[in-house]
């Protein structure tokens, strides 16, 4: 959404280009300018904060989005928890499934971004135990794993 902010901003530079009078074409020009700025500063902003916070041993796959690859059951728990401790989430909504998979399947979201949901899981895969941690659009998805197919239905 702040995206717009510099772009508006740069179509109306142009256009204020044609003002006549220096003076109120220096205003509108750096005033112009200044919100170009702040809406770059807050699209990147809102594009940094819309992301996990990953700990140590977590591999990016995607922008946003982690792998945490490992052969023991339990390490995976507790790198998942450990993860979600770091991104704030409540503990008290996590529930573990040692005897299903997925492990854990949490899906999140924020009010400031309803169009998208943190989505974190741990299965069991070919080689051992993956955590993955996404951040996705609400909608519906299917992500094959090597046991599990795993549906989110979207909340909208």
């Amino acid at each position: 959404m702040y995206i717009l902010i510099p772009i508006v901003s740069a179509i109306l530079l142009v256009q204020a280009a044609r003002i006549n009078n220096y003076i109120i074409r220096a205003i509108v020009g750096y005033t112009l300018s200044a919100g170009m700025f702040i809406g770059i500063m807050l699209a990147f902003a809102q594009i940094v904060s819309a992301q996990w916070t990953p700990i140590e041993g977590f591999q990016e796959n995607l922008a946003g989005n982690f792998n945490f690859y490992t052969n023991d059951k339990q390490k995976a728990i507790d790198m998942c928890k450990e993860v979600l401790k770091v991104n704030d989430v409540n503990m008290s909504t996590v529930v573990v499934s040692k005897h299903q998979d997925p492990l854990i399947n949490i899906h999140l979201s924020k009010e400031e971004q309803p169009e998208m949901i943190y989505w974190v899981y741990v299965v069991k895969t070919t080689t051992g135990y993956a955590v993955r941690l996404k951040f996705i659009k609400d909608e519906y998805i299917e992500i094959e794993e090597d046991f599990v197919t795993i549906y989110y239905e979207g909340e909208k």
